[in-house]
């Protein structure tokens, strides 16, 4: 008896839960019973999926840079200690746009880059259109724009 009021408990709860793509679901269904084509229900699904994952990387662009200046969350006494510990700053021109790198970070005229690969003789960034290459040991900023290779970034002293 108790095994059978336990798997009901159990089914009773699971029930209640939903996946990401189930709700997706229930949504587009919910849009199309109110009688609009399904071609829009599913751009409109698909706008706040773009906006909830632009506030997402709004947010984590937010943190990092209060992480690079030590603001924020991050001006508590560890965290400065901690930015006083990084390395140093590398600026580079590039077309007239300004380039540093601080550690892990990449900023291109104040907006952040993304590290996509992080290799002991290399380092590779992402922001908008381009592709940022940086190698330490040599010192160098290779630039790629839309895959293309465009040349090596002037190193700024």
């Amino acid at each position: 008896m108790k095994k059978l009021i336990m798997a009901v408990i159990v089914s009773a709860i699971l029930a209640g839960c939903v996946s990401p793509a189930q709700q997706a679901q229930q949504r587009m269904a919910e849009c199309e019973r109110q009688g609009i084509s399904k071609d829009t229900c599913y751009l409109a699904e698909q706008n706040r999926q773009n906006a909830y994952n632009e506030a997402a990387q709004n947010a984590a662009w937010a943190n990092a840079r209060d992480a690079a200046a030590g603001t924020g969350i991050w001006s508590k006494k560890d965290a400065k200690q901690h930015a006083q510990a990084a390395k140093t700053t590398h600026a580079f021109k590039w077309e007239g746009m300004k380039i540093t790198i601080k550690g892990e970070i990449l900023d291109v005229d104040g907006v952040l880059g993304a590290l996509d690969e992080n290799e002991p003789q290399a380092k590779v960034y992402s922001q908008g259109l381009y592709t940022f290459i940086y190698y330490p040991a040599k010192g160098k900023l290779a630039v790629n724009k839309e895959g293309q290779f465009q040349g090596y970034a002037r190193k700024i002293k």
